[in-house]
Parts: C-alpha cells; structure tokens; sequence
C-alpha cells in the first residue's frame, strides 16, 4: 500500500533569549563592629579594616538576546542601596558600590577558514552612576577550545585569546577628562573535570596610556616621579563545585562551592596618592571562599525561580602580597526569577 511521506520542514530559527531580575543582600562584615575590634586591641587608626561596603542591598536586571543566529546583546543594570545605620560613629550609614550599567554586543564569526578557531567580536559600554567612570571596549577573542584536552577526566569549554582596546575616562571635568588608552591581549579559559568540579583561569595583562601623568613613587613613599604609561596584570583562578542535595519535581536544591584568587593583581609601579600618601602595592592579591545553599523551583518551562544563602571570607581590606591577612565573613542572601522566551 502506497502511503505519502511526511516530510517535516527544519525548525526555523527565532529569536531568543532571556531575562534575570535578582536582588542580593549584603550584610555586616564579621569583626565590623566597635566591640569586637576593641577586644583584639586595635586602635582607632585601625578600626576601619573590615570592607566598607556593609548592609547594603543590590537590584540586578540582566537581559540576553539573540536577535540573530550570529549576533548577541546583553544588557545589565545595576542599582545599590544602604539598609542600616550603623551604630559605631565611625561608621555614621552603611555604604555600598555605585550603580552601573554595562552593554555588550557580540557577533560570531564562526570557524576560521579550515580550523577549528572560532572568532567572536565583542563591544562593550561601562558606566558608573550619573557622570561617573566610563569604558568604551572592543575586542575580539579566538576560541582555540577544540584543539584542547576532551577526555573523561578533563574538558576543555573555553580557551579564548582575546586582543583588545580600551578608553577609559573618570568624568568630563579636571585631571580625568582626558581619559586613557588601553592595550590588551586577554587569556580567558574554562575546565570541566569530574564530580562537578570546574576551574577559571584568566590572564589579562594590560598596557596602559594616561592621558594625565600619574604620580608613582617607591615603597616609603619617597622618590616620587610621575609616568604616562604602565604595564598591568591581572590573574583570576576560581574553582567551583556544585552538588545537588535533593529534588522532587519542580524543586532543587544544591550546595554551591567557589573560591581562589580574584585576583592576583601585578603592577609595574607603585602608585602614589597625593591626597592621602597612601601608596600602591607592585603586587596584591584577593583569596575568598563562598559556600552557599541554593534551591530552584522551575515554576513553567520558561520560569525559573530561585533563592540562595551563604556567606563570603576574603581579606577584604589587606591585600599587598607581603602583608595580606584579616580574613573575615561577610554573610549573603539572594532571590530572584529567570524567565526564558
């Protein structure tokens, strides 16, 4: 018997995306309080150690949209606001970062050639609250993931090196209005290894040009001189884990691990503050840890929500590499509703 074939058409490619609103809360940096310092003896030069940033709350909207099968924007606003006073009078309100908003356009090239390189250009828009410091950044990064390690032990998802330029500028008005130009040749990877490990690692060394001299000087704060251009490094390495506890349904909940050097920063000066005489270290580092609990509930298939809670320990306030110590918890908790389209 003759029978017609059905024969179904490719699905056609739309636009997609996704939208994140979360909201994270900051609380009091342990050992912040006037008490808790006096018993370990400090003075009052010493009292403000612990990070300045404390009860405080933090709106975060981050959207994603694939217009095309090529071409990807993203857009993440940032908005910041203190919760408490606090009581020690050194510390008369709670502070917190600067809004912000950042956009990027990226557009995929796909391989090069006959390799196994994939090229992805990138544009970039930072900005500070109001007149604050902007940045204006393209580059390119070349995906070199594909000729890697793939194998049941260690799995290559990103090794991209990234060439890029920069302006930089603090505001329209003063010293800052001339900006600055920025040189960079990135190093960005990601690894995936068994029982839910992963590993980032990052090198972003830059060479930078200051349209306004920058006062440097040695390690005492004498012999101060001034310099246009300077050589900077940054290395990120960040290892995760997560473990999922339960789930029932719609519903997850996870213990979620990250810590490492975020990051070890090099500089091939010491910077010189003529306001405070504070000086610069030539290499400093961030070590923390963030264990956290995570539960999801995935209410529709294109709604996700989510809530987690942990806390964060990082020398928050001492990071030359020759003095870095302090290291305290500063607890967190956030919330917050994906929704896919």
């Amino acid at each position: 018997v003759y029978r017609d074939r059905v024969v179904q058409a490719p699905a056609k490619w739309k636009p997609n995306g996704s939208i994140d609103v979360q909201y994270r809360w900051y609380g009091k940096t342990e050992n912040k309080v006037d008490g808790q310092l006096e018993k370990e003896g400090l003075g009052e030069d010493e009292l403000d150690w612990a990070r300045e940033e404390n009860n405080y709350g933090r709106l975060q909207t981050e959207a994603k949209i694939n217009f095309t099968e090529n071409q990807k924007l993203e857009v993440r606003t940032r908005n910041f606001h203190t919760w408490v006073h606090g009581k020690n009078p050194e510390y008369p309100k709670a502070k917190a970062d600067k809004d912000s908003v950042r956009l990027r356009h990226f557009y995929n090239f796909g391989k090069i050639a006959d390799t196994k390189v994939n090229a992805t250009s990138r544009l970039e828009w930072d900005q500070k609250s109001g007149d604050g410091a902007k940045k204006l950044e393209a580059s390119v990064g070349f995906n070199f993931a594909d000729y890697l390690f793939n194998n049941e032990f260690v799995k290559t998802t990103n090794f991209t090196v990234r060439p890029l330029y920069a302006h930089k500028w603090t505001n329209h008005r003063g010293n800052d209005r001339k900006g600055s130009e920025v040189l960079g040749l990135y190093l960005e990877s990601n690894f995936e290894f068994p029982y839910g490990f992963e590993l980032e690692f990052k090198l972003e060394p830059t060479y930078t040009f200051y349209g306004t001299k920058q006062m440097i000087s040695d390690k005492d704060g004498e012999n101060l001189r001034e310099k246009k251009r300077a050589l900077d490094m940054d290395v990120t390495l960040i290892l995760s884990n997560s473990v999922n506890l339960y789930t029932q349904d719609k519903f997850a909940l996870d213990f979620k691990f990250e810590g490492g050097y975020d990051p070890y920063s090099f500089h091939q000066y010491r910077s010189y503050d003529k306001k405070t005489e504070d000086v610069g270290a030539k290499r400093s580092y961030s070590l923390y840890a963030l264990p956290t609990l995570e539960a999801s509930y995935q209410a529709t298939e294109f709604v996700k929500l989510y809530a987690a809670a942990g806390a964060e320990y990082r020398n928050w306030k001492v990071k030359d590499e020759d003095y870095a110590t302090r290291w305290r918890w500063q607890p967190t908790a956030w919330a917050g509703m994906k929704v896919n389209f």
